[in-house]
């Protein structure tokens, strides 16, 4: 991935979704805020209203987010 690409184009960058014996990619914020440029602040009011996913927690300072709720979550947006 070139580092001069435009946001949107980031979003596409999400492997196609197909049989695998791999786990599910889990993603931090950091990762979720790459493929869907909002700000922090935006995102976390996103998930309270219910527009975006709320994420799991793996301990208490960190969340995650699985690849196929991005997934559909960029789906839905385009």
């Amino acid at each position: 991935m070139q580092k001069n690409q435009p946001d949107k184009q980031r979003s596409k960058n999400i492997p196609a979704e197909g049989p695998t014996d791999r786990p599910e990619r889990l993603y931090r914020l950091k990762d979720v805020l790459q493929l869907i440029p909002i700000s922090k602040s935006s995102w976390f009011a996103g998930i309270k209203t219910g527009r975006y996913p709320a994420g799991h927690k793996l301990s208490e300072r960190t969340t995650v987010w699985k690849e196929s709720e991005l997934r559909a979550l960029i789906d839905s947006i385009d």
